[in-house]
């Protein structure tokens, strides 16, 4: 057995592997991944918790809301095949494509706010960035 990554073969079908490397997959993987990490953090509550965590999905869209007070990040899944990731009442603005690495991975390239990330993501490393002021930060008041 080898330790060696299927694009570094030779013979490497890099069209079936961008192929496979789809949006609309990776948007229903973010998306189950997503309803997991809402799952989980809702698991993880204390007493000290102020919100429960609620994951809704509709077709090309789908959205975490903190309840009862009105923060949430939105997941969108446009038609070109970018997905775009919203917050309302949370710091959250970026879009996401995808790439087939020079290793044969599907990862997405983010930008956030209009700029380009340097590197390629991971779903959870995507998640992170989108939920984590949601699941871990108290609300900001306003002026």
């Amino acid at each position: 057995m080898s330790d060696e990554r299927p694009g570094e073969r030779p013979d490497y079908d890099w069209v079936t592997g961008r192929a496979n490397c789809s949006a609309f997959k990776v948007f229903k993987d973010l998306q189950m991944q997503t309803e997991a990490n809402v799952a989980q953090r809702n698991k993880l509550r204390t007493e000290g918790d102020r919100f429960k965590f609620i994951f809704e999905a509709n077709g090309n869209y789908f959205v975490v809301l903190a309840e009862g007070h009105g923060r949430l990040v939105r997941f969108y899944l446009e038609d070109g095949g970018t997905i775009s990731i919203t917050g309302d009442g949370i710091d959250v603005d970026m879009t996401a494509t995808l790439t087939l690495t020079s290793t044969g991975d599907c990862r997405l390239k983010v930008k956030v706010k209009g700029e380009v990330k340097g590197e390629e993501f991971l779903l959870w490393q995507v998640l992170r960035m989108a939920l984590e002021e949601l699941f871990f930060s108290e609300p900001r008041k306003k002026p």
